[in-house]
């Protein structure tokens, strides 16, 4: 069944190719082969270098320390409370990197 609608899909898309230009059969052909044989070998590839980078670039980011928290006038200016919590922590608050206004980090 599969092999039918490939099959299909595959007339159906090169038949497009050769009344919009006047590329070959066959030339459409060899480049939907290549781009096949591209997309799954040099693609997952790609992507699994890019994970590895990022996971690399990550555990150096998370040797950093903290810096020491300053409080800055123009930071963190609330003129009402969130309806969670104290009302003090953001809905998505992170406890070691986000200091509060008057308080500093929660975590050291």
């Amino acid at each position: 069944m599969s092999f039918l609608l490939r099959s299909h899909l595959t007339r159906f898309a090169l038949r497009n190719v050769r009344q919009s230009s006047d590329v070959s059969f066959e030339s459409a052909q060899k480049t939907m082969k290549l781009m096949r044989i591209l997309s799954l070998t040099v693609v997952p590839f790609s992507i699994i270098a890019v994970g590895v980078n990022a996971y690399m670039i990550e555990v150096e980011h998370g040797k950093h320390a903290v810096p020491e928290y300053k409080e800055y006038s123009h930071i963190g200016i609330m003129t009402k409370k969130y309806p969670w919590g104290d009302g003090k922590h953001t809905l998505f608050h992170n406890s070691r990197s986000q200091g509060i206004k008057g308080k500093g980090y929660d975590e050291q």
